[in-house]
């Protein structure tokens, strides 16, 4: 007969607080009717080996950290629910605090896209988002942490002082056309060719139609 067999209940009951403090978990029923049973050489039933892939797929979407799914993937295996129930806990609190990081980080992004830069053009921002985009899609993680630094640029740009977009190489044309004519000249005073206006479909000013044509010399 061995020692695990010769060994008295009271042993037994040592034995299992020591793997408790061993393996850090709190002494709760269920956690202390398994070290008692491995004490004994009688360990409780695990989970089949049929049952780790579905573990492993819902223990992904838990957590995008590897480290983390295997440590939750581990404690439902070896039954220690009060470990996976924790697990599960911290998981849904670091999910609420990147959500709201999120928040924050679209929040700025659509700030960024709305103002105007002298370095950061709306093309140039445009263009950035997309590669950053098509590099990081399927990496939820990666693709936040290479986000932030380029919102930062662009909120370390100069804004401009009228807060229309720069460095495009045009200028906005005027709404009104007798904005763009000189001081004093009224738009009546600007001709338009009999030609120019029929090939575009524009009619004569009333001064320019009243004018007589010169005689042909």
């Amino acid at each position: 007969m061995d020692a695990v067999n010769q060994a008295t209940p009271a042993q037994l009951a040592k034995g299992a607080l020591r793997r408790l403090a061993t393996a850090k978990l709190e002494p709760t029923p269920e956690n202390y009717a398994r070290a008692y049973g491995e004490e004994a050489g009688h360990p409780l039933p695990a989970l089949p080996d049929r049952a780790q892939p579905l573990i492993e797929r819902l223990a992904s979407r838990a957590t995008d950290e590897a480290g983390r799914r295997d440590e939750l993937v581990a404690a439902i295996m070896k039954g220690q629910w009060e470990q996976a129930t924790q697990f599960v806990d911290r998981a849904a609190t670091n999910q609420a605090a990147q959500a709201q990081a999120w928040a924050a980080l679209l929040e700025r992004m659509a700030r960024g896209l709305e103002r105007g830069g002298r370095q950061w053009t709306l093309a140039r921002k445009k263009d950035s988002l997309h590669r950053v985009l098509d590099g990081s899609r399927s990496d939820l993680q990666k693709l936040q942490q290479r986000l932030q630094p380029l919102v930062t640029a662009w909120e370390g740009d100069t804004p401009l002082a009228d807060g229309t977009e720069g460095a495009e190489g045009t200028e906005a044309a005027p709404a009104d056309a007798e904005a763009a004519l000189p001081a004093g000249v009224p738009a009546a005073a600007v001709a338009v060719t009999p030609s120019a206006a029929v090939g575009v479909g524009v009619a004569l000013p009333v001064a320019a139609a009243a004018a007589p044509w010169p005689p042909l010399v």
